[in-house]
């Protein structure tokens, strides 16, 4: 009865014979000995230097070269240095091949990363570089045969095979033209990783000693070589090393402004790296900043006080900046912008409101009219306004109040149009208005506008009713920036060991400095 030998492990006999070096030859060829293994190029390296390339390009064959290489190979042999048929440079075809964040090639649809195991084409169209199974997945199986990239329409004979981990044989060196030949190219590069980089066959070398007189010079070199490449990546560490102690003082004075506006959210590109294989790793969580604004707000304690400057006179406003900070924010911002000066009142309709005109933006307000429409300051304000229809506290429920229309989350424009109740009766705009002050002097003042002539149809005054100036009492915004400013510089300046105390013990002791 015979024995199972298809087992899933390697025993001793097939070690010592068809897998060890000095094992026993029972007789022909053999197969797995490392000396009979030729040596093949990487797909990242051209096939004329056989180093990375920094301008991929390749032939109609899949010869894969560095444009520049290639180009000075060309102009001198006019031959394909890998076949050694005839070649032009017109008939070069430049690749587009994407990279991650670590520099290693992927593919541009699936961000998988092009390895020794994937098989990998070129489309000759557009120049780009796929694994032929993203190709197969999105343009052979659906029978959609364009671009992925660039939506070029493409057949099926337009893809040139670059490498194919089941068939090397285009990709031996022994084989290639210039290496039968031997012709001794040197290319335009001179720091060269060695780990990337194949040499030719010592033996084809051997042939070629007398022919040139470069060669003798190239094979010193490689003992040079040898050499740099063990000091190399000790003075690449140490390099890291300085550099990396010149950033950490940069960061660190970063830190200290930006720890202030941390949200206690991450960003989730850790565990976004971990799960998935598409994204470079990330091994550190990063915090969600705020912005200015969304940091400043819920800091404001304490309320806002204006002059409202008229054509007819003085009234003094409360702004309810600790309860509804980012409206506030808005109309004292408006205010130092002087886009309320010389406004006039669009609407002045007795027993109700009056209203005042829209501000208009210039082409030179683009920052300020940014700043103030940003969907986050229109959602805070929106918030702001259901909060306080929801607390009752802020509702049209009297005379001399000062109401700001908001816009939605997805308006453009900032909200910046007010009016000031003159009774109880424009309790109809709670919910739509957000009330965000109240006339705290001069409030007679209102009875001399309300009696002011409007006309019937548009209700807008007939004699001039405007405002010449919006005057800031107290602002705690600029009051909280600039002490935020005195904060952050005496941490600066705290942190800075150059700054430091640096009394010895013959001028100080325990109870602090001698006098």
């Amino acid at each position: 009865m015979g024995k199972w030998t298809d087992k899933l492990y390697i025993t001793h006999s097939e070690w010592s014979n068809k897998f060890s070096e000095g094992g026993m030859n029972f007789g022909g060829r053999r197969e797995g000995s490392a000396k009979q293994t030729s040596k093949t190029v990487p797909f990242n390296c051209c096939f004329l230097s056989q180093q990375p390339f920094d301008i991929p390009c390749c032939t109609i064959n899949g010869a894969m070269y560095d444009y520049q290489n290639v180009v000075k190979f060309l102009k001198k042999y006019k031959v394909d240095p890998a076949t050694g048929d005839k070649l032009k440079i017109k008939d070069l075809i430049l690749l587009t091949i994407a990279k991650n964040d670590n520099g290693d090639y992927i593919c541009p649809v699936t961000e998988k990363p092009l390895n020794e195991s994937a098989r990998i084409v070129a489309n000759k169209i557009s120049g780009q570089v796929y694994p032929f199974q993203t190709i197969e997945e999105f343009n052979i199986k659906p029978r959609s045969m364009r671009d992925l990239i660039t939506d070029q329409p493409f057949t099926k004979s337009d893809l040139i095979e670059l490498y194919n981990p089941q068939d090397k044989s285009n990709r031996r060196i022994e084989s290639f033209y210039y290496i039968q030949q031997g012709i001794n190219f040197i290319p335009s590069k001179k720091n060269i990783p060695s780990d990337q980089t194949s040499i030719p066959d010592p033996a084809a070398q051997a042939n070629n000693v007398g022919k040139n007189s470069d060669q003798n010079q190239i094979n010193g070199s490689l003992q040079v070589k040898k050499i740099m490449d063990k000091i190399e990546p000790l003075l690449k560490r140490k390099h890291e090393i300085l550099d990396s102690e010149d950033v950490g003082v940069v960061s660190k004075k970063n830190d200290i402004k930006d720890k202030y506006k941390e949200s206690i959210y991450s960003t989730g590109v850790a565990a976004a790296s971990f799960t998935s294989t598409a994204l470079a790793p990330i091994t550190h969580n990063q915090k969600i900043m705020k912005s200015d604004l969304e940091y400043m707000m819920p800091k404001i304690k304490k309320n806002s006080y204006v002059q409202l400057i008229l054509n007819l006179g003085t009234i003094n406003l409360e702004l309810f900046s600790s309860n509804l900070p980012q409206t506030v924010y808005n109309f004292i911002s408006v205010s130092k912008a002087k886009k309320y000066d010389n406004l006039k009142f669009a609407s002045n309709i007795k027993n109700l409101i009056l209203v005042s005109g829209e501000p208009k933006f210039k082409t030179t307000d683009d920052k300020l009219k940014d700043e103030l429409s940003a969907s986050d300051v229109n959602f805070r304000m929106v918030t702001e306004r259901t909060n306080a229809l929801k607390s009752k506290k802020f509702n049209h429920t009297k005379r001399g109040l000062i109401s700001m229309l908001v816009n939605s989350p997805t308006s453009s424009k900032p909200s910046s149009q007010f009016f000031i109740t003159y009774s109880g009766q424009a309790q109809q705009f709670d919910g739509v208005y957000s009330v965000f002050g109240r006339v705290v002097g001069n409030l007679e003042l209102l009875d001399k506008i309300e009696s002011v002539m409007t006309d019937p149809e548009t209700l807008s005054p007939t004699a001039d009713l405007e405002i010449k100036e919006v005057k800031i009492v107290y602002d705690p915004y600029q009051e909280f920036s600039e002490r935020l400013a005195r904060k952050l510089k005496y941490e600066d300046e705290s942190s800075n060991p150059e700054n430091k105390d640096t009394a010895s013990s013959e001028t100080t002791n325990w109870f602090g400095r001698k006098l």
